[in-house]
C-alpha cells in the first residue's frame, strides 16, 4: 500500500508539477509589478493599462477553447511547446519594449500562451492518470503549487532586486525555456495519441459541448463564484479606502498575506479532511465559506480590524476548499477525447474575474459595501443551486463522441 504523498506520479506528471512552479514564480516575480514599469517608462493612465490587461484576459479566454480542443486533436504536448514558446517571446519582446505598443504586443502573446498552456497541461493529468483518486490528487498538487509559485515569486524578486525590473522578463522566459526543454526530453512525440480526437472537428465538439447542458449551467456559476471571489482584487482595496479604516493600506497587506498563507498552508490539510466527501457536499462546503465571509464582510466597521482578518480568512478557507473542486468537476464531466476542449471551454468562467472590478465598483457607488456584500451572498447562494441544478442534469446526461 502506497503511503507517501506523491512520488508515484509518473514522470509526465512531474514535468507539469516543475513547469507549474517555475514558470507561475518566475512570472509573479514581475507580473504584479508590470503596472508600475508601464505608468513610469510611459506615463500610461490606469486605463491604459486596465485596458491591456483586459484585453489579454479576454484573448486567453476566448482562445481557451479554440487551443483546448486542438490539443484533442494534435496532441497535448504540441500545444504545450507552442505555449511555452509564445511564452518566451512574449516576455522577451516585454524586456526589449521601447513603446506602449510593444507592451500591448507582449501582453497580448501572454494571452496566448495562456490559453495554449493551461488547458493542455490539465488533459494530461486525465490522460494519464487512470485512477480517478489519484488524477483528482495531482490537479489538487497542481493547484497547490500554482499558489506557492504566485505567492514566492514577489518575494524571491525582491530578495534578488529583480522586482520592477525589466530584466526579470527574461528570467522568466528563461524558466519557459526550462519547461519546453523539459517537455521535449520528457513526453514522447505523439504523446496522448490514444485519446486524440481525430473524428470531431471544431464544429462538431463544439457542438457536443453546447448540448451538454450540465456544463453549462457548471460553466455559469463557476462565472458566478469568479465575480464573487473577484472583489477582493479590486473592489475591496476600495472600500477599505471609503471605509475610513486606520491605515487601509496595511491592512490590506496584512488580509493578502491571510488569504495566501490560509490558502499555502491548509490546502494539504483540507484536501486529506474532505477526500472522503462527494464532489457536491465538497463545493456546497467552499461556497458555504464563501458566503459566509460575504456576510462578514456585511458587518465589518471601520474600527473592527478583528472582523476583517475573520471575513478574509473564512473567504480563503472557501477558495482552499472549492477552488481545487472546479478542475476536478470538469475531469469528471469531459469525455476522454474532448478532455481538452472541455477545458478548454471552461476558462469561459474567468469572465467573472473580467466583470467583477466593473460589477463590484457599481454596487459600491451605489449602494456602499452593504449593498456589494449583500449581492455577493445571494450570488453564492444562487451557485449552491446551479450545481445542485447540473449534478441532477449530469446523473442523468449521457453524451455520444
Amino acid at each position: 500500500m502506497r503511503s507517501t504523498f506523491i512520488p508515484y506520479f509518473p514522470k509526465e506528471i512531474w514535468v507539469i508539477f516543475i513547469g507549474t512552479f517555475l514558470t507561475r514564480a518566475c512570472f509573479f516575480m514581475i507580473w504584479p509589478f508590470i503596472t508600475i514599469l508601464m505608468r513610469n517608462n510611459y506615463a500610461m493612465t490606469p486605463v491604459e493599462i486596465g485596458v491591456m490587461m483586459s484585453v489579454s484576459l479576454i484573448v486567453s479566454i476566448s482562445f481557451g477553447y479554440l487551443f483546448g480542443g486542438a490539443s484533442d486533436k494534435y496532441g497535448r504536448r504540441t500545444l504545450i511547446i507552442l505555449g511555452a514558446i509564445a511564452a518566451i517571446i512574449s516576455f522577451s519582446v516585454l524586456a526589449l519594449a521601447n513603446s506602449p505598443a510593444w507592451y500591448f504586443v507582449g501582453i497580448l502573446l501572454n494571452g496566448i500562451s495562456r490559453s495554449l498552456i493551461e488547458p493542455a497541461s490539465k488533459a494530461v493529468i486525465g490522460d494519464i492518470l487512470h485512477d480517478r483518486q489519484e488524477r483528482e490528487r495531482a490537479l489538487n498538487i497542481r493547484y497547490f503549487l500554482m499558489n506557492v509559485g504566485a505567492a514566492v515569486g514577489p518575494l524571491v524578486g525582491v530578495a534578488l532586486g529583480l522586482t520592477a525590473q525589466k530584466a526579470t522578463f527574461f528570467v522568466t522566459a528563461l524558466s519557459f525555456l526550462c519547461y519546453l526543454l523539459l517537455v521535449l526530453a520528457v513526453f514522447k512525440a505523439g504523446h496522448g495519441k490514444e485519446t486524440r480526437n481525430t473524428t470531431f472537428s471544431f464544429i462538431g465538439s463544439l457542438r457536443i459541448i453546447w448540448n451538454d447542458q450540465a456544463f453549462k449551467v457548471l460553466v455559469v456559476a463557476n462565472i458566478l463564484v469568479m465575480l464573487v471571489y473577484g472583489q477582493i482584487d479590486v473592489t475591496l482595496p476600495q472600500y477599505l479606502m471609503i471605509s475610513q479604516v486606520h491605515n487601509p493600506e496595511y491592512l490590506l497587506s496584512v488580509l493578502i498575506f491571510i488569504n495566501a498563507a490560509t490558502v499555502i498552508t491548509l490546502q494539504y490539510f483540507t484536501e486529506r479532511f474532505t477526500r472522503r466527501m462527494s464532489l457536491a457536499l465538497k463545493t456546497s462546503l467552499g461556497v458555504f465559506f464563501l458566503a459566509l465571509s460575504q456576510i462578514v464582510f456585511l458587518l465589518v466597521s471601520s474600527e473592527s480590524w478583528g472582523l476583517w482578518l475573520v471575513a478574509m480568512f473564512l473567504l480563503s478557507l472557501g477558495e482552499v476548499i472549492l477552488f481545487p473542486t472546479l478542475n476536478i468537476q470538469i475531469d469528471r464531466m469531459a469525455p476522454a477525447n474532448l478532455k481538452g476542449a472541455y477545458f478548454g471551454a471552461a476558462t469561459f468562467y474567468e469572465f467573472g474575474l473580467a466583470l467583477a472590478p466593473f460589477v463590484g465598483g457599481l454596487l459600491l457607488k451605489q449602494g456602499g459595501g452593504g449593498a456589494l456584500y449583500a449581492v455577493m451572498f445571494f450570488l453564492c447562494i444562487g451557485v449552491i443551486v446551479l450545481y445542485t441544478i447540473s449534478e441532477r442534469i449530469s446523473e442523468k446526461r449521457t453524451i455520444t463522441v
